[in-house]
């Protein structure tokens, strides 16, 4: 048969300890209860966490604060806190694990928005992926692609990896390749200045700064040159397009032979033949 004086020694245990012990558990029941309310408030104002990581998060913390409560109870009936102490760090550690995802991308999340390298409605590369900010959430970067793909970029690879912006000075350099057949003795310089008076011309292209003409290779008979030109950050594509039909339009009045292309080739191994 068990004796209560077998578990509890009334040599050791007072009346003042059994009455903290109960002051304890009462205020241990009443930091339970505000402390789930003040968690469920805080996590349901971090955006990117589902319901179910939401009430993990919630349980986690609640049942925390009753293990340390009953754990210093205890203590005052004489029972020993460091094995409590043990149990507890077990499960916050194995707390820290199960949620270390969401636990860093909801630091990096803060990082990118304290900071602010990227905004919503900035066009930015990062992990392979080009596209328009369409939200910043807890978890993760929301990008559209131009091609209508959606794409969530976790914020914690956002901070690790390389962050292109290409909408944060307003305007973006752009620049086609031409390659054209050279007749007669005309100035180089003034087919320049033309190919830039056409670009210049073109729907989508800001004055400021103006378009510019750069010689790559001149040989004979054969001009290569590259067209450099700025626009609005969004309208990459679009102006690129209307650029290469601006100058080839240019080249067709002109009746000179050439090519226009908005992708620069890889160079040829042999001597490429003539235009």
């Amino acid at each position: 048969m068990v004796n209560i004086d077998d578990v509890i020694s009334p040599s050791e245990v007072s009346g003042w300890d059994v009455a903290l012990a109960i002051v304890t558990l009462i205020v241990t029941w009443v930091a339970f209860r505000i402390v789930q309310k003040a968690t469920r408030a805080a996590v349901a104002r971090v955006s990117g966490l589902t319901d179910n990581v939401r009430l993990l998060i919630v349980r986690i913390v609640k049942y925390l604060v009753m293990l340390l409560g009953i754990g210093v109870a205890l203590t005052f009936l004489g029972a020993e806190l460091q094995p409590l102490l043990v149990v507890v760090i077990v499960i916050a550690v194995l707390a820290v694990l199960a949620v270390r995802g969401v636990a860093d991308n909801f630091g990096a999340g803060i990082v990118l928005q304290t900071r602010k390298p990227v905004t919503v409605g900035e066009e930015i590369e990062s992990q392979g992926y080009t596209g328009t900010v369409t939200e910043l959430n807890g978890r993760s970067v929301v990008i559209t692609t131009s091609d209508g793909q959606t794409i969530h970029l976790p914020n914690a690879e956002i901070l690790r990896e390389p962050l292109v912006n290409n909408s944060r000075h307003g305007h973006r350099r752009s620049q086609v390749e031409v390659r054209l057949q050279l007749k007669g003795a005309e100035p180089l310089q003034h087919l320049l200045a033309e190919l830039e008076a056409a670009t210049a011309a073109t729907d989508g292209v800001v004055a400021d700064p103006a378009p510019s003409a750069v010689v790559v290779t001149v040989e004979p008979g054969r001009l290569t040159a590259l067209v450099r030109f700025w626009h609005e950050p969004l309208t990459y594509t679009r102006t690129k397009s209307a650029v290469v039909a601006s100058v080839g339009e240019f080249l067709r009045h002109r009746t000179v032979e050439g090519t226009v292309t908005s992708q620069r080739p890889e160079p040829p191994l042999t001597s490429p033949p003539a235009v």
